[in-house]
């Protein structure tokens, strides 16, 4: 879920009204968070072996 000009609504909801917004098409499937989280760890190790920028990153869990 994402706050969104204090009304809650749902990342289904917030990609369709940005899709709307654009004149775009909606995302057509969906991944999983694990499935993301995976991708950006690999990716940041390829980053370091290349030297390029990864695509994305892993999460961060800050330290309160």
């Amino acid at each position: 879920r994402y706050l969104l000009t204090g009304e809650n609504v749902s990342l289904l909801h917030m990609f369709n009204l940005a899709a709307n917004i654009t004149n775009t098409n909606p995302p057509r499937f969906h991944l999983p968070l694990w499935l993301l989280e995976i991708y950006g760890w690999v990716s940041v190790f390829v980053a370091q072996i290349t030297g390029k920028p990864p695509l994305i990153s892993y999460p961060v869990c800050p330290i309160f």
